[in-house]
């Protein structure tokens, strides 16, 4: 078992000498000094180099919150448990974004204390039931009021020819013509130079001489078989 070398800080002190008495007692913990507030208790970390900081949160001068995080910015091989009676949301979530490994309120039991001392020594995050309970809640309902994310539109399929609604009746692309039977040339009819499709006459669609036929979409220009 590991020896805990622990800073305790409280403004109160009755408390800090209640907890110096009480944890004194454990064989697996050395108590290195105490502080009365968060700018000492900056202090003493770097004075007294504890493995282990138990801290209050509201204390004059520097918050407990403002100096866990100061003492992790400074010394992040050093942990933090919060020991508190205040579990509204806003410590809880300062105090744990802050760097704080544990959160403890001061109606905790002896026990409670103990093994949270020895889990946040060993590596662990612990927090106070009621205090994990709120978190749950509170993220249950973060989750409910998250809007679900819309689903995309279904994307149009590309138009073919055949979707065009194109028939017999439908003006040919541009580039083929249709002559108009004993008259002139009809608007976009092929110049001179180009030849009839075969079965062509009246109607028939012509391509630039020399160039690749198309297919027309008039079955009467097909020749049969």
């Amino acid at each position: 078992m590991s020896m805990i070398r622990l800073l305790i800080v409280d403004d109160h002190q009755l408390m800090r000498e209640g907890l110096v008495r009480l944890l004194g007692l454990e064989k697996d913990i050395e108590i290195v000094g105490t502080a009365s507030d968060g700018t000492e208790a900056v202090e003493k970390v770097g004075e007294l180099q504890p493995s282990l900081v138990l801290m209050d949160v509201r204390m004059p001068r520097m918050s407990g919150i403002a100096a866990t995080r100061e003492i992790k910015a400074r010394h992040p091989e050093t942990e933090v448990v919060l020991l508190t009676m205040h579990e509204e949301d806003e410590y809880v979530f300062e105090g744990l974004s802050a760097g704080a490994s544990g959160y403890l309120l001061k109606d905790a039991s002896h026990d409670e204390l103990m093994s949270t001392l020895r889990q946040v020594e060993a590596g662990q995050a612990q927090i106070a039931p009621s205090v994990t309970r709120k978190l749950v809640r509170e993220f249950a309902s973060m989750r409910q009021s998250k809007p679900e994310p819309s689903a995309s539109p279904p994307r149009s399929p590309r138009p073919s020819f055949w979707d065009s609604g194109a028939s017999d009746s439908s003006p040919p692309s541009p580039g083929w013509a249709v002559p108009s039977p004993g008259g002139p040339p009809a608007a976009g009819a092929a110049p001179s130079g180009r030849r009839p499709l075969p079965g062509g006459g009246g109607g028939g669609l012509t391509a630039a001489s020399g160039g690749p036929l198309r297919a027309s979409w008039r079955s009467r220009e097909f020749p049969s078989a």
